[in-house]
């Protein structure tokens, strides 16, 4: 992955040594300068807006890469469809409403809960499908010799454009001002979606903010499993914003009305 990424014009470090042991590698040094950690430095409204064109460009060439040509490539033919992203649903279900919160979720909400998310999972995976990073956010972007690096590539597989951009726009870890998100999504649709026919503005919107929906419960799940699973709490003060995040992105759909009301009955009422 490493190999296809570079010669695509991507960024990331050199592999010195990959057969240490069957558990280790020899990687290059990047430093510790992430993308959050130079938005803290600089947080001018222009300034946010070009730090995060530049992350969309790389985003681009990620999303070019053509699985054509890598077909022998185990990644090529790993999908985010609705069972994996189902997965990624119940996972959250268990380790933050019934693991963190330590709910008892009655049997018909469970069942529309699931069933909600079933059919935003069913949109998600009907295409277009691009090669995804998976893990595309601004503390796997680092700053490195005046240029911006990729980490944490190693899971890739293929799935919706919106899966990477949800990703880095709607970032659990930093809130990108309100216009700057709408500029860089209309820079990420006229520069690829549009350019090569894969959307209609108006799905395009809606698949991003089913994205953001399920994206988004998905991180929580993973800050909840971490603290749960090794008594981490680093990450369980982004919780209360991402599911914020989740409840404005679900009252713009009448047709999940039923899944705000239920979900949010329970987080606000626990």
């Amino acid at each position: 992955i490493q190999r296809i990424l570079r010669v695509n014009g991507i960024c990331v470090p050199d592999l010195y040594k990959t057969e240490l042991s069957p558990e280790m590698i020899l990687e290059e040094d990047l430093g510790n300068k992430t993308l959050l950690s130079i938005l803290a430095e600089r947080n001018g409204r222009e300034e946010e807006l070009e730090i995060y064109k530049s992350c969309l460009d790389i985003l681009i060439k990620i999303h070019q890469i053509d699985p054509i040509n890598y077909q022998t490539e185990s990644f090529t033919h790993l999908f985010f469809d609705c069972n994996k992203l189902m997965d990624e649903v119940r996972l959250t279900i268990e380790n933050f409403l019934k693991g963190f919160l330590g709910l008892k979720l009655k049997t018909q909400d469970l069942n529309i809960l699931v069933s909600s998310f079933e059919e935003i999972c069913q949109e998600l995976s009907k295409g277009p499908n691009v090669l995804t990073h998976r893990d595309f956010h601004s503390k796997n972007i680092m700053f490195f010799e005046k240029k911006l690096f990729i980490i944490d590539f190693q899971d890739i597989r293929m799935g919706l454009p919106q899966y990477d951009l949800v990703s880095i726009l709607e970032d659990c870890y930093y809130q990108i001002r309100k216009e700057n998100v709408n500029k860089l999504k209309d820079y990420y649709f006229e520069r690829f979606i549009q350019k090569n026919n894969l959307q209609e503005k108006s799905n395009f919107e809606k698949l991003y903010d089913y994205m953001t929906i399920q994206r988004v419960f998905k991180a929580i799940g993973s800050f909840s499993s971490v603290y749960l699973k090794k008594g981490d709490p680093r990450f369980l003060k982004y919780i209360g914003y991402s599911m914020e995040k989740i409840k404005e992105k679900l009252s713009g759909h009448p047709d999940l009305e039923k899944l705000k009301k239920i979900l949010f009955k329970y987080y606000y009422e626990n």
